[in-house]
């Protein structure tokens, strides 16, 4: 196995390890929410649903708002969801060239 494949491995952690940490950040987003709104049914984390876990895909959050506990969540979980994509698409050019 040379550096570069070994280099490559290492960088297809990155996306995954992101991924559930932006699904903790995306409970923490929609339990502020809920908190705000009890009619809030969000789905940016992880939900346990019929009796299994769902893990949703991260996805830019649009919804502004004046309350500065919901911005910081929604500031926190998108800035990680742009990252998590960026890696995702150079990972994936990186394996393609290869």
């Amino acid at each position: 196995m040379t550096k570069y494949e070994t280099f490559l491995r290492l960088l297809c952690l990155i996306p995954i390890v992101l991924f559930f940490v932006i699904n903790v950040f995306g409970m923490r987003y929609d339990s502020v929410c809920e908190k705000y709104d009890k009619g809030y049914q969000g789905n940016h984390g992880i939900i346990w649903n019929n009796g299994k876990f769902c893990f949703s895909f991260p996805k830019y959050i649009f919804k502004k708002t004046i309350n500065n506990e919901i911005q910081k969540a929604r500031k926190d979980y998108n800035s990680l969801s742009v990252i998590f994509w960026l890696t995702t698409i150079i990972t994936t050019i990186l394996f393609i060239v290869k």
